[in-house]
């Protein structure tokens, strides 16, 4: 194939290499020329003409030697041309194998500029084995690179040139200015018992931020090696004291550290209700409740929250429960009156609840938490409240309220009612995806040819797709729901759609799913979702690549880093 494309780039050539190629390269007008821009006829590396099948062996096409001829004549001055038409012509003799043309169009073009990454695609058409050596070549003759050079350093250690892609990424790094996750992830790697040393002499690593650090912690706890970040996170509360997202960190690592931290927090300003919170969060975990209960009393008395009043009423339901009431008795804020409600279920005072979430909504009737909350207590007290607002003027209601009352009248058990109200939900907004999938669960029968027409007037919504195969498929139409879902895959909520799909074709769902991950590249949750796929069908393979691409994107997320020594 490829030799088929080589004798087509040399027909290209032959076609328009005649007198017009030094005034093309020279970058004349088209017209001035009468032949266009000879340039922009030539392949790229990594383009679709240049990557067909397995390379040719051999020189440049006798053609690609004329425009090497006339690159090499063109005017000294037009330097942005010839350095396009070197680059262009080092693509093509990688194509063919070419490595001494390679490397003498590749050094010269890197002379003048050219970024090293430009030319990773024509390195990638020689053999894995002469790969190395290329690349050492081209470093040699040109400064280090900064853009691409965590992939220069891939290619340099899958190729066996594990020493000087350390060397690369150790230079790399400190002209990265920051913390570069694709660099560090590489120092790592290659050097996973100096790495830690390393980064902490580079200039600025005191001032990394928890986010940054986080970032450090899932690298190093790949090499096995999350120790050293305590050196790290010290440092960086000596430079940042009471940081909120590094005390975290520390507490990880070190509880009994990040205690004696928060303690010295409190001593020198013991109105700090974040302080207080975080060291009941750390009590709680050291298993002192009673300590517990009293750093959270202490952040609830300075500053009331429902999140708060949560960890007092888990510590202990009585107390909390009574210091909730006290705290809120006479409030009119509907967020502590739904504080009220919370910890009354908690208690499984169900009809304190109940008014309490009924005077929530009067206090601010637009929140729909209360009404959700209430739903799940009472079903027919919240049809009886949310039915009277809807009904009183049926046209004028939203289609969140229209759901909202589908939802009571589901919890209430009148299915048939609530199909009804979705379905008028759906009718006035069709792209809400709760309405779809809800006719689609209470009556797929029916649903079916409301979503077939919904699908035909907007088939770029993936959701309104997804519903529609469901839909299907509790009909008992698969080969249908199987399209349908295929294409909610492709372009809606992966996390839904996966799974819909892997039941009814396993297989079909995981290259779905590797489509998705290879088209959106960065997203290191699409890449641990196919690994997972991958390994619960037994292509370990294929999960370690999966799971190494998730590291490599989110370094700070463990998860990854935990699959892959679990699958080593």
């Amino acid at each position: 194939m490829r030799t088929a494309v080589l004798f087509l780039v040399g027909a290209l050539l032959g076609a328009v290499v005649g007198g017009f190629a030094v005034r093309a390269i020279g970058g004349h007008d088209r017209s001035a020329s009468g032949g266009g821009d000879l340039l922009a006829e030539l392949p790229s590396p990594g383009s679709p003409l240049a990557s067909a099948g397995a390379p040719a062996k051999g020189p440049l096409p006798k053609h690609a030697a004329r425009v090497l001829g006339a690159v090499e004549t063109a005017r000294p001055g037009d330097a942005q041309a010839r350095t396009r038409g070197l680059t262009l012509l080092a693509g093509l003799s990688a194509l063919g194998g070419d490595e001494a043309t390679f490397l003498r169009l590749a050094t010269e073009a890197l002379s003048r500029g050219l970024p090293l990454a430009r030319l990773l695609d024509a390195v990638r058409e020689f053999p894995v084995e002469r790969r190395g050596a290329l690349l050492v070549a081209l470093l040699d003759a040109a400064p280090g690179p900064t853009e691409g050079a965590a992939e220069v350093a891939r290619m340099l250690a899958e190729s066996g040139q594990g020493a000087r892609a350390l060397a690369l990424v150790r230079e790399a790094l400190p002209r990265a200015g920051d913390l570069d996750p694709a660099l560090a992830r590489w120092l790592v790697r290659l050097d996973p018992d100096g790495a830690a040393a390393y980064l902490l002499s580079l200039e600025g690593s005191e001032t990394w931020d928890a986010s940054r650090l986080a970032t450090l912690r899932g690298l190093l706890a790949e090499a096995g090696q999350e120790a050293a970040l305590l050196t790290f996170v010290q440092r960086a509360l000596e430079e940042r004291p009471g940081d909120h997202g590094t005390l975290r960190l520390l507490r990880r690592l070190d509880p009994t550290a990040a205690a004696a931290q928060v303690d010295a927090m409190l001593r020198k300003n013991p109105s700090d209700p974040w302080a207080w919170s975080f060291l009941g969060e750390l009590r709680k975990e050291q298993g002192d409740t009673a300590a517990a209960f009293d750093a959270y009393r202490r952040a609830a008395e300075r500053d009331p929250s429902r999140s708060t009043f949560r960890e007092l009423l888990r510590l202990d339901p009585a107390r909390g429960l009574e210091l909730v009431l006290t705290a809120t008795k006479d409030s009119v804020d509907d967020e502590m009156i739904g504080a009220q409600a919370e910890a009354y279920a908690q208690a499984g005072r169900t009809a304190e609840a109940v008014a309490a979430l009924l005077r929530a909504h009067q206090h601010d009737p637009e929140d729909g938490e209360w009404i959700a909350r209430l739903t799940e207590l009472d079903p027919a007290a919240a049809v009886e409240v949310v039915g009277r607002r809807v009904l009183a003027a049926p046209e004028a209601a939203s289609a969140r309220w229209i759901g909202r009352y589908a939802r009571a009248l589901e919890a209430a058990g009148k299915g048939e009612d609530a199909f009804a109200q979705f379905l008028e939900a759906h009718r006035r907004d069709p792209d809400d995806d709760e309405w779809q999938r809800s006719i689609a669960r209470l009556d797929p029968a029916r649903a079916v040819p409301v979503l077939e027409a919904h699908a035909k007037a907007r088939p770029g919504d993936a959701s309104g797709r997804g519903a529609l195969g469901l839909a299907l498929a509790a009909s008992g139409r698969r080969p249908e729901a199987i399209e349908q879902l295929d294409a909610a895959l492709a372009g809606g909520d992966v996390k839904r759609w996966y799974p819909a799909l892997a039941e009814l074709a396993p297989d079909r769902a995981v290259d779905g799913l590797r489509r998705r991950a290879e088209a959106e590249g960065d997203r290191a949750s699409l890449y641990g979702m196919l690994g997972t796929a991958l390994r619960e069908r037994g292509d370990l393979a294929g999960a370690r690549a999966a799971f190494d691409r998730a590291a490599e994107l989110d370094p700070a997320d463990r998860a990854w880093a935990k699959a892959l020594s679990e699958l080593r």
